[in-house]
């Protein structure tokens, strides 16, 4: 670093698994670490996007010529042997998590944001002190940590039932979660007549909403609607063996 110091305010949500940097957004707690650790920093050296400045909100206060990236490259191992291992245990070697009374935290009071929310703020200096301060309260509050099963990397899901993070994922700017739960309705579809004939159905309907029609009678957006609803509840009753299928599919087909 400089002789002039960068000071980064990191804030912690109490209410809320939660933490805001001097940009004043709001991600759920781990979400930058664990870009981090997955980040490219020689693909970014050769590129002029800098996407390491939205990567984490700590680069876009430090200029790139004052942090060294083999010291972040050497993070990055740290804190991926970490999420990799079984156990998650520390180990006692240099190539582990620090103990916290060796990183350089300023203050820590706390504070409200202007929308109220109840926070505790810290003020440092290093990339590894907000590396650590974000790792130690995923620790503190247990937060669980899944793999993605589309990019097949870690993140903190909201929902233990949640199988897909928000990442960028297409250059379209599609995440995983809208290709993952694309993929698999899509796959659901296929194997099941009903789904099949129901999102059949659906598209029929729904274009005679959107597009008019001259040869087929055209539908509100309230007749869609109610349409839509009467036809998941068949859809459902039709599952349960509580009407007849082979009337349910008729029913679709007006």
């Amino acid at each position: 670093m400089s002789q002039d110091k960068v000071y980064v305010h990191i804030k912690f949500d109490l209410n809320d698994d939660r933490v805001c940097f001097d940009d004043g957004e709001f991600k759920t707690i781990g979400r930058y670490l664990l870009d981090f650790i997955y980040f490219d920093f020689d693909a970014d050296a050769e590129s002029k996007d800098n996407e390491h400045l939205n990567m984490h909100p700590y680069f876009k206060l430090v200029e790139k010529s004052l942090w060294p990236v083999d010291k972040a490259k050497k993070l990055q191992r740290i804190y991926r042997a970490y999420f990799d291992s079984t156990d998650h245990e520390e180990k006692s070697s240099d190539e582990t998590v620090s103990p916290l009374e060796k990183y350089r935290c300023i203050a820590a009071i706390r504070t409200y944001t202007e929308e109220g929310i109840q926070t505790v703020e810290y003020m440092v200096t290093e990339l590894e002190d907000c590396l650590y301060l974000e790792w130690f309260e995923m620790r503190r509050r247990m937060l669980h940590v899944k793999l993605c099963k589309n990019c097949h990397r870690l993140f903190v899901p909201k929902k233990g039932n949640i199988d897909y993070c928000q990442r960028i994922f297409t250059d379209d700017n599609k995440t995983c979660a809208q290709v993952g739960y694309a993929q698999t309705f899509a796959k659901n579809v296929k194997n099941d007549e009903l789904l099949q004939a129901y999102t059949r159905a659906y598209k029929a309907h729904y274009a005679r909403m959107t597009k008019p029609r001259k040869r087929t009678a055209n539908m509100t957006k309230e007749e869609f609607e109610a349409w839509y609803a009467q036809a998941k509840n068949y859809l459902s009753l039709a599952r349960q063996g509580k009407i007849n299928i082979p009337d349910y599919l008729e029913w679709l087909k007006k």
